[in-house]
């Protein structure tokens, strides 16, 4: 074992872990690999759709015929995402271990298992989440389509369009297309997340390790963007000021983390190896919480049938939320009748749980609109113009997010191609389930950054601020940011 003196003269041979030119390389590379995969993919899923078009397809049999599709490439989307970030991560994890290894007298693993069970993990929970935004646009071109009695060749076309947005390069710009926006996002994030938790490593071995955000520094940085870099360097274990640990912020982010190592800290206890193993977790990354709030996954006062029913919401809230709002009339029990008892069941378990919670610092929160709340927002902001106090309520629960972008990129436009989200302040104290980037394992790492309020909590229409926004296709859109106060 390398002794602290000995520690102490290495601090200038380690100065600076950064991307270095020949990662950005790899990166380009490894982008360039993944990107025709996944418009492959798209591709794939338009042939099996159009094949079941000519009849197959009504209101009442949408989903099935979905279901179809996607399972069809499922194993396809994620192999093609696994094997570029699997190796980006290797080559991240090689160039950092080759500037530390000597020096710090110990060695990374390449092939750390956790952290391919990260990768893993989050390329599945990618397709999931892909997959919703895919099947949401086409549910509604052929939803659409049927209500306005269109041909099913019109139909076809209008998918074959859609899927042409995701699948065909545009033209030069930064992001050419959906599916270079998937790869560009993923490659990224699997060789920022590899650096990360290997710079944790460097810090639960006594290491002071501080970390900084490199923007690329033209017009196009997002003011998101450029607060974290105007933080300077700041304790690797401290979140940016977006609430993130390491970039990638937002889908496309250009940004990258430097680190270096500034000392050793004074206090720290070199732990025995049998304090090491039992010490010892399966996460594929080190439980740096971004806040005050702890995730429910880790929260010792909370019972497992408590968390099982979070980690319900987590995977699909659809049901608990048609329970709360509708009961047993809502649609989709109409479909599937014997899931209602357990929705109902779930859904007051988790109406106590926020009952008793209490915030423990302030958010300012984001929640992107789908068409019916953009309705009720559009109908108060009518009632506010003429003087009247314009008070909505949600007899579902309400998800609002602390980081500003996943929200968005849920958002639904309106009829006009514009998006619209609420924006609001929580503060400490107030009830409310934080829930928060970590949760159930089987997920993966999720960016929502998610809170969740009460159902049938009352909130007023304060008024709007209208902006223009780079949604997540590439297009710029206006963006009616809907300002409300929850009323407890």
């Amino acid at each position: 074992m390398i002794s602290r003196e000995k520690r102490e003269t290495l601090l200038m041979v380690f100065a600076n872990v950064r991307r270095e030119d020949e990662l950005d390389k790899e990166i380009d590379n490894h982008i360039d690999r993944l990107a025709p995969k996944i418009r492959k993919v798209f591709q794939d899923q338009q042939k099996d759709l159009e094949k079941h078009l000519p009849g197959e397809i009504t209101k009442t049999t949408i989903d099935p015929v979905l279901d179809k599709a996607f399972k069809a490439t499922d194993n396809q989307f994620k192999n093609s995402i696994l094997s570029e970030t699997t190796r980006i991560s290797q080559k991240a994890a090689a160039g950092f271990s080759d500037q530390v290894e000597a020096p710090m007298g110990f060695r990374f693993d390449y092939a750390d298992p956790n952290q391919q069970k990260f990768l893993e993990d989050r390329a599945a929970k990618m397709v999931k989440k892909i997959d919703e935004v895919t099947r949401q646009d086409i549910h509604d071109i052929i939803t659409k389509g049927h209500t306005e009695k269109k041909a099913y060749n019109q139909i076809a076309k209008e998918i074959r369009e859609k899927y042409s947005e995701m699948a065909v390069p545009a033209g030069p710009s930064h992001i050419r297309d959906r599916a270079e926006l998937i790869a560009v996002t993923d490659i990224a994030y699997a060789a920022q997340a590899t650096s990360y938790a290997q710079s944790m490593a460097l810090a639960q071995k006594g290491w002071i390790v501080h970390k900084f955000w490199n923007n690329t520094g033209d017009e196009r940085v997002s003011d998101g963007c450029k607060a974290n870099t105007s933080q300077g360097w700041i304790p690797i274990e401290q979140s940016f000021q977006s609430g993130h640990q390491y970039a990638p912020r937002f889908p496309g982010c250009r940004c990258a983390i430097s680190y270096k190592v500034v000392g050793m800290d004074p206090n720290f206890k070199e732990e025995s190896k049998a304090e090491v193993d039992s010490n010892q977790t399966d996460d594929p990354v080190v439980k740096v919480y971004q806040t005050k709030d702890t995730p429910p996954t880790d929260r010792e006062d909370l019972s497992e049938t408590q968390k099982e029913t979070i980690n319900e919401w987590v995977k699909d809230s659809t049901y608990i939320n048609a329970a709360s709002r509708y009961g047993r009339n809502a649609e989709e029990f109409k479909l599937h009748p014997e899931k209602f008892d357990e929705a109902n069941r779930q859904k007051k378990i988790l109406e106590g749980v926020i009952a008793a919670e209490s915030l423990k610092q302030s958010y300012d929160v984001i929640r992107g609109l789908g068409q019916f709340d953009i309705s009720r927002a559009k109908s108060a902001l009518d009632t506010l113009s003429k003087g009247d106090s314009a008070e909505l309520i949600d007899s579902g629960f309400t998800a609002v997010s602390f980081n500003e972008r996943t929200p968005i990129d849920y958002a639904n436009p309106d009829e006009n191609g514009e998006l619209w989200a609420y924006v609001s302040p929580l503060k400490n104290g107030d009830p409310a389930l934080f829930i928060g980037n970590q949760n159930p394992s089987e997920l993966g790492f999720r960016d929502e950054g998610e809170i969740l309020i009460n159902r049938n909590t009352k909130y007023y229409v304060l008024g709007e601020t209208i902006t223009g926004i780079t949604d997540k296709y590439g297009t710029y859109r206006k963006m009616h940011l809907v300002e409300i106060k929850f009323e407890y």
